[in-house]
């Protein structure tokens, strides 16, 4: 890959890490919004949302779930 792929995905894998470091930010109820243990942790939804490539997010979601089935 291009050094300007290189750095721009070093930067949105930073940008959503520090979201992830800080949900409580952008959740209506962070005392118990991703809290459990699930498919989807609150890292992997920024990262699908930020990388949909202006897809809807049914389409995202029928994505993501054939990948888990086949993954």
């Amino acid at each position: 890959m291009s050094d300007y792929i290189n750095n721009l995905t070093l930067s949105l894998e930073n940008v959503i890490s520090d979201l992830a470091d800080n949900p409580s930010l952008f959740l209506r109820n962070p005392s118990v919004d991703f809290t459990r243990n699930r498919k989807i942790d609150f890292r992997t939804l920024i990262g699908i949302t930020m990388n949909s490539g202006g897809s809807t997010m049914a389409k995202v979601n029928i994505q993501l779930s054939y990948m888990m089935d086949t993954g």
